[in-house]
């Protein structure tokens, strides 16, 4: 979710392989509070109406757009706005974050123009709202260069905390997603270090 950097730093290579731990330390010190910052911004609005429209228009602090959605036509966001009132009621129930994103999903994706990584922060932010947060790695666009990076399959939706490497098990689960954005081409993990991580699939 965290529009800091994303994508744009490098880190140097020491003998071939990045260190996790120090990506993770970067990350602690030059993006986490951003991050956090921004999951507040939503959580303080003061009500679902608000925050439905300053999730579906993508709005920041200081009334500016967030990055990802810069280049979305305020057109489309006009029409995932009013189809995501049009839930809210059933919105407003919801619990679980996997269930607010499906409906997220289904409500904005036929709305052309309206991608995974949309679906993704748009249910982020309103689940910041409603007071849920992911529990699991939600996996997409640059993401999931990232979880490759990593070694996890390319069809991972989502990717649970106990599964990552133990540098990355600190952080929230929303945080881990900007992580692998923010680091998807300094990732890298030996084959056999990866089958390490756990007896579990890696997906």
């Amino acid at each position: 979710m965290s529009s800091q950097g994303r994508g744009k730093h490098r880190l140097p290579r020491k003998m071939g392989q990045p260190n996790l731990r120090h990506i993770a330390n970067i990350c602690r010190r030059d993006y986490q509070r951003g991050a956090e910052s921004e999951v507040r911004w939503f959580a303080i609005q003061p009500d679902l109406s608000t925050a439905l429209k300053i999730a579906a228009f993508a709005i920041k602090p200081g009334g500016k757009r967030f990055s990802h959605q810069r280049r979305i036509p305020r057109s489309m966001l006009a029409k995932a706005h009013r189809a995501l009132s049009g839930v809210a009621p059933s919105l407003r129930h919801l619990d679980d974050f996997e269930a607010i994103h499906n409906l997220v999903e289904s409500t904005v994706r036929p709305i052309h123009g309206l991608g995974e990584l949309y679906v993704y922060d748009t249910a982020l932010r309103i689940g910041a709202y409603l007071g849920v947060l992911p529990s699991r790695v939600y996996v997409h666009a640059g993401v999931r260069k990232g979880a490759q990076r990593l070694g996890f399959q390319r069809g991972c939706r989502t990717i649970g905390l106990s599964q990552l490497p133990l540098a990355f098990r600190q952080f929230a689960p929303y945080q881990v997603e900007d992580i692998l954005c923010i680091f998807k081409d300094d990732l890298s993990l030996r084959r056999r270090s990866v089958a390490t991580i756990g007896n579990r699939s890696m997906c």
